[in-house]
């Protein structure tokens, strides 16, 4: 849908453009009446876009032009299968663009089966964080995380933040804990339906709602340019999603804060997360019994 709104102002002055976003969660019957009269670009799901291509509502035969954007997860085994089919279909010569911020080589393997003669372009450091991002650890217990976040907050009145959980379970339950707590949250998970999605993002960009607490399908192409602070509640499983989650804050050449909670043994995360080769380790004395 923001890909799509965009799009709708580039192409503001040239009427002839059809432009349609298909997606799970909303009708699909809306969708296959407006394919039927004609679709210049298609902005899809992979899943929604291969439901309507096996009912004959997408054809592919005059496709110029297929854009894999955040194609690091495009390409992962979970939607290959959807890539692949649209490929096989696809007609000789077309372009294929792939769009990432970054691109772990088992996925950069894999584009070598689509891709031929492949020119790449490559803005900044491979798979690398931000430099508009500045980058704090604070250093806690598990049992002591909730306080500190608390702490963090009261800490700068009236913080715009996104808080990271790792499963949806532990978002949901911090969003509950800040709302009873009187602090204006929301959770944004998977197992939102796709018309509670869009209110709580309604909420979070107006700002109606301070804390967006969410998991990582947050962390994937949510452009929203003034988010001062992105917050790691859960350490990521690895660089590429610590690099897709700060990747909130400091845009447009904005100044953003992330921040991440860690465990002693998880402190050598951080420096190979960030990698900077200078860092500040913030260390909360009273969260936790560490010197």
């Amino acid at each position: 849908v923001q890909i799509a709104g965009e799009m709708e102002k580039y192409a503001a002055n040239m009427r002839h453009i059809r432009l349609l976003a298909v997606y799970g969660g909303s009708s699909i019957r809306t969708q296959q009446t407006a394919m039927r009269k004609g679709v210049d670009i298609l902005v899809a799901t992979p899943g929604r876009m291969m439901d309507l291509a096996r009912r004959g509502d997408v054809q592919f035969d005059a496709l110029q032009t297929l854009v894999l954007d955040e194609s690091d997860e495009m390409l992962n085994m979970g939607f290959l299968d959807d890539v692949r089919e649209v490929l096989e279909q696809a007609p000789d010569g077309m372009n294929t663009w792939l769009f990432s911020a970054t691109l772990p080589k088992p996925i950069e393997k894999i584009t070598k089966e689509f891709m031929e003669d492949p020119i790449r372009v490559q803005i900044g450091q491979r798979n690398m964080a931000s430099t508009q991002v500045e980058h704090f650890a604070f250093l806690t217990t598990r049992e002591n995380r909730y306080k500190g976040l608390r702490r963090l907050i009261d800490s700068s009145p009236g913080m715009y933040a996104m808080v990271f959980c790792t499963t949806k379970v532990e978002t949901q339950e911090t969003a509950e804990a800040l709302i009873g707590d009187g602090y204006t949250a929301a959770a944004l998970h998977g197992d939102l339906s796709q018309q509670q999605r869009d209110l709580v993002m309604h909420a979070f960009r107006t700002k109606q709602v301070r804390l967006l607490v969410c998991t990582d399908v947050a962390a994937r192409g949510i452009d929203i340019p003034n988010v001062d602070y992105v917050i790691n509640y859960d350490i990521p499983h690895d660089s590429e999603s610590y690099v897709h989650r700060i990747g909130r804050t400091g845009r447009a050449g904005r100044h953003g804060e992330a921040i991440l909670f860690v465990t002693p043994k998880e402190q050598s995360l951080f420096f190979k997360f960030t990698g900077l080769t200078t860092y500040l380790f913030h260390i909360m004395v009273e969260m936790g019994q560490w010197p």
